[in-house]
């Protein structure tokens, strides 16, 4: 019988935090481009999160990335991570408007909400 396969912490978080991030987006993706999550990194560098049409790169000192690492079960600390991330992508996306931004939060605030 083979063994089931278990993920590494960071690997583990990052899949929780793609899911999390695609089940906020729902059916739209102009809250959040397939293209930017197709490769969610943990990086060795100091600084923001970097997003670019194909990649973010988060970067483990920082702190939303900590407390999610130090927390593997707490759905707050993923949330607080997946909503930083989603400023950075807010940030790099200039197509992203208020309502975007609306739409997100409240399905954000959803997520957490759900058991």
């Amino acid at each position: 019988t083979p063994k089931p396969t278990t993920l590494d912490p960071e690997a583990a978080l990052l899949a929780r935090l793609a899911a999390h991030l695609l089940t906020v987006r729902g059916p739209s993706q102009e809250l959040l481009m397939d293209s930017a999550m197709s490769t969610i990194e943990l990086v060795d560098r100091d600084g923001p999160i970097r997003v670019s049409p194909t990649q973010i790169t988060i970067p483990r000192a920082l702190p939303a990335a900590q407390l999610a690492m130090s927390r593997p079960d707490d759905r707050v600390a993923l949330a607080f991570l997946a909503s930083t991330v989603y400023s950075a992508i807010n940030a790099y996306y200039e197509v992203i408007t208020d309502d975007h931004e609306v739409r997100f939060l409240h399905a954000h605030a959803g997520v957490l909400l759900e058991r």
